[in-house]
């Protein structure tokens, strides 16, 4: 069985809806419909139950969704395997959201790199859901994001505290009058409502993640962003923090595949990146510090 016909089906699942599994996998709408028809054809029954308020797997969608998972996994698995470079033992293939990248993975690659000589590493930035999915289709072995998914097919720990803070580019501090939301998930959104109810957006709001940032700094504007990401503009004044604004957690977290099949050098990989991230930490929290001094 093609092995596209899987992670279609397996995106149809996670996404509950044809329209969004097409937008997920970045093709049209009729082509996971066609992509579903045939792979029920082969399987001689119905995987989906459509309706105009959801989309869910029948019974025998339901049996086949482990079937599915395995198949896209090890296939994954055998081709990452496959093309190892010569003179490598493994592969390792880590993703991680635009701005952790940045101010984190970037930073650590070469302390990695030097622990783990024979390890071949990939590297891509994602989304935190498409993360996820990599993570449990096995195009990813190890991942860091800033939301906590759960699976029972990947290990998840808190990586770093972090925390959304109010930023502003104007000099004087002023906030209200540039204000932009920068949407960082549901918890976010229920913050914000509480908190500052009658703050005028502009009717602008962005989920681009830490590209927001970028927006902030382009058109001397304000909103909020996670501290770790941000940091290196706060130190350089380019963003200053709003004292008197509330402050939302925002932990960050690193999750790997259960069966990856190392577990030593997934333990020895997640500690190694915890140890570079409390450091970056520590350097944040002595930077915010010394400010206020000054």
């Amino acid at each position: 069985m093609d092995i596209t016909l899987a992670r279609t089906f397996i995106a149809v699942t996670e996404q509950g809806s044809f329209v969004d599994a097409a937008e997920h996998l970045h093709v049209t709408q009729s082509t996971v419909s066609t992509r579903i028809k045939t792979l029920e054809t082969l399987l001689g029954h119905s995987v989906f139950k459509r309706s105009k308020a959801e989309c869910v797997p029948t019974p025998a969608g339901l049996r086949f969704d482990r079937y599915a998972r395995t198949l896209v996994r090890v296939w994954e698995e055998a081709r990452q395997q496959v093309g190892i470079p010569e003179g490598f033992e493994r592969a390792l293939s880590i993703g991680s959201q635009h701005g952790l990248w940045q101010c984190l993975l970037i930073p650590w690659l070469p302390e990695l790199r030097a622990a783990h000589p024979l390890i071949a590493i990939r590297a891509q930035v994602a989304a935190g859901q498409h993360l996820l999915s990599g993570l449990q289709e096995g195009v990813l072995d190890f991942a860091v994001m800033y939301q906590r998914h759960a699976a029972n097919s990947v290990q998840v720990e808190k990586l770093v505290e972090d925390e959304l803070l109010l930023v502003t580019t104007d000099p004087a501090g002023h906030y209200a009058d540039r204000y932009v939301l920068l949407d960082w998930g549901e918890e976010f959104r229920m913050f914000h409502a509480e908190h500052h109810p009658h703050l005028n957006t502009d009717g602008l709001s962005l989920s681009i993640g830490s590209l927001g940032i970028e927006f902030l700094l382009r058109h001397q504007r304000s909103g909020y962003v996670p501290h770790v990401v941000a940091a290196a503009h706060i130190a350089s004044g380019a963003l200053r923090v709003v004292p008197s604004a509330p402050r939302l957690p925002y932990p960050a977290y690193v999750a790997w595949r259960r069966d990856y099949g190392d577990t030593q050098l997934m333990t020895s990989v997640a500690t190694s990146l915890r140890n570079s991230a409390l450091a970056l930490l520590r350097r944040v929290v002595g930077e915010r510090r010394q400010r206020v001094r000054t």
